[in-house]
């Protein structure tokens, strides 16, 4: 299992936050989302860039980190 995936597994289980690196429509962008589901080519997320819900492609997603929330 890739580290990408893995952090989006524990983002969506432990309800945290996660910053990713994204090569979308609009070029390579920096976000916050919070994903709510992970299916097998996608995700699911809140993203607080756009602040909507929206899919984004597994493959798509260069990097990724759980982001400290402080709790």
């Amino acid at each position: 299992m890739n580290i990408i995936l893995k952090t989006l597994q524990i983002a969506h289980r432990d309800g945290v936050p996660v910053r990713i690196i994204y090569d979308g429509k609009s070029g390579i962008t920096q976000r916050v989302i919070v994903v709510k589901s992970i299916g097998d080519s996608d995700i699911v997320a809140y993203c607080r860039l756009r602040r909507r819900i929206s899919t984004f492609k597994l493959e798509q997603i260069l990097a990724a980190e759980l982001v400290d929330t402080g709790r």
